[in-house]
């Protein structure tokens, strides 16, 4: 079989797909974006010559920018951690007599023309053009750039593997967001990373070395996953796995309601995908306490900033559970309708659970106080205000998402297949920005204390009229109960 015939046959899948005309649109709206993302990229490589060599213009430009290569391999890092992967449905070529290295080599082929590794291929082509234009070395530069590519594809392989390693993925992205916000003090420490590149154009032949390290990386994915291409595979591996969880029998004396939580808290421990929202939001209480560090730096003169991050402190989880409400019951949602189920009490159950994140949140926070009140005071205001309003707004919001969840599958944090939505879009960014806009115009023209008492006032008239808000949610629940249901259905299939 030809690499040629399994692109056939993905189209063919593709187009064959009940809801085909969303996910075309949802392709457009990706190939735009990747778009952008190149033209960024390739603007990025005329500034990182010409914008040197303009500020020491008694210096080797390309020499220079070799210390600050390691902001391009951030970059890919980021790329990889965030945005690239490479879909394949490989347990249907299972069933078809197709020899294995042949339908992995497809898929290895697959992860290395991603769009992602694309862009950062045409930057690396473009850079070297400029080089080549400023009459640099042919064939030093021809030799740096293959070098650059074969580190991008390398980090897209090893990729593979954080995949596998439990919490390895979200120690990353903690590693990462240290990076970025604390770029200045790698500069010392990294900089060898792209002087070992610009080695390589001063003598070419060491170009050998990245081409030998990517066959050998090569050649340990191939047989990594070669040796675990089975139909059986993983199936009894987590049969035991994250199942010695508590029974959380003292919930029972809750009535259903109580049930309703106990199955959701079981459902966030046992599961792959809940489990990596909820490590997430530990990372998010490292992010508040990174900025913060930076309170008196230019980066935490935006109110934007202020407020945005004392929001995502407490609210992380809101955001990670509240907003695929009841997606997280996919599986058996046509179960649950089936029953004499009372709406109310599984609604509140999820408002209870969201409200004791905040609470348990906002106690890991008491060690900003080391940072002052005035700044762990918007952390406990826009505590109150999450309880209060972003609790039911997020629900809201989690009502119009019909695309049902795999539980077992972890996913980045910009893969998303749920079908676009702009009014679902509109809804979430006025619900983040208009409060933080209001809270920036109060703090200007009135005072940091008016802006505190906005959030506060809003938070607390949300908890006295919760019953009120949860009677509206029930309401609306109920009304769309059956477009859940088949959106569920329609889109399993």
């Amino acid at each position: 079989m030809r690499y040629k015939d399994f692109i056939k046959l993905e189209w063919k899948s593709f187009k064959r797909s009940p809801n085909f005309s969303k996910k075309f649109i949802f392709k457009i709206l990706a190939g735009i974006g990747y778009f952008f993302m190149f033209l960024y990229l390739i603007a990025l490589s005329f500034i990182a010559f010409y914008a040197l060599r303009d500020k020491f213009p008694s210096l080797d430009a390309f020499q220079k920018g070799s210390h600050y290569f390691y902001v391009f391999f951030g970059l890919v890092f980021m790329a990889q951690l965030y945005v690239s992967s490479a879909s394949f449905k490989v347990r249907y070529f299972m069933l078809l007599p197709i020899k294995k290295h042949k339908i992995v080599n497809y898929y290895l082929f697959k992860i290395v023309l991603h769009p992602v590794n694309i862009a950062f291929i045409l930057m690396i082509v473009t850079y070297s053009g400029i080089l080549l234009f400023n009459h640099y070395d042919v064939l030093g530069v021809v030799a740096w750039a293959i070098s650059m590519m074969a580190a991008v594809v390398v980090i897209n392989f090893l990729f593979l593997f954080a995949e596998k390693i439990p919490y390895l993925r979200s120690f990353m992205s903690l590693l990462l967001i240290v990076f970025f916000l604390k770029i200045h003090f790698f500069t010392e420490h990294l900089s060898p990373i792209g002087m070992l590149f610009y080695q390589i154009y001063k003598q070419p032949m060491l170009f050998v070395m990245p081409l030998l390290a990517l066959a050998l990386t090569y050649f340990v994915v191939f047989a990594y996953i070669f040796r675990r291409f089975y139909l059986d595979a993983g199936i009894t591996k987590t049969r035991m796995k994250n199942r010695t969880i508590a029974q959380l029998s003292w919930l029972n004396n809750f009535g259903l309601m109580g049930h309703f939580i106990k199955n959701d808290l079981k459902l966030i421990w046992r599961n792959e995908r809940p489990k990596q929202g909820l490590i997430s939001v530990i990372v998010f209480l490292f992010i508040g306490a990174l900025v913060i560090s930076d309170y008196n730096g230019k980066l935490h003169q935006a109110y934007f900033y202020k407020i945005m991050f004392s929001i995502f402190v407490t609210g992380s989880f809101i955001a990670q559970f509240g907003n695929f409400i009841p997606a997280w019951d996919s599986a058996y949602y046509p179960m649950l309708m089936s029953q004499n189920l009372k709406y109310r009490q599984y609604l509140e159950a999820k408002w209870w659970i969201m409200a004791l994140s905040v609470l348990v949140l906002l106690m890991l926070s008491l060690p900003y106080l080391y940072f002052g009140w005035r700044v762990y005071s918007l952390v406990l205001v826009t505590a109150i205000f999450n309880i209060g309003v972003n609790i039911p707004l997020t629900m809201i919001s989690g009502m119009f998402r019909t695309q049902p969840i795999d539980l077992d599958k972890k996913v980045k944090a910009f893969q998303n297949n749920q079908p676009f939505d702009i009014k679902l879009m509109i809804y979430n960014i006025l619900r983040l920005v208009l409060p933080i806009v209001i809270f920036i115009l109060l703090e200007k023209y009135l005072g940091y204390q008016y802006g505190l008492a906005f959030f506060l006032i809003l938070g607390v008239l949300g908890i006295v009229f919760r019953d009120w808000f949860l009677d509206k949610l029930v309401r609306y629940y109920i009304q769309r109960k059956y477009i859940t249901l088949a959106g569920f259905r329609k889109n399993q299939a």
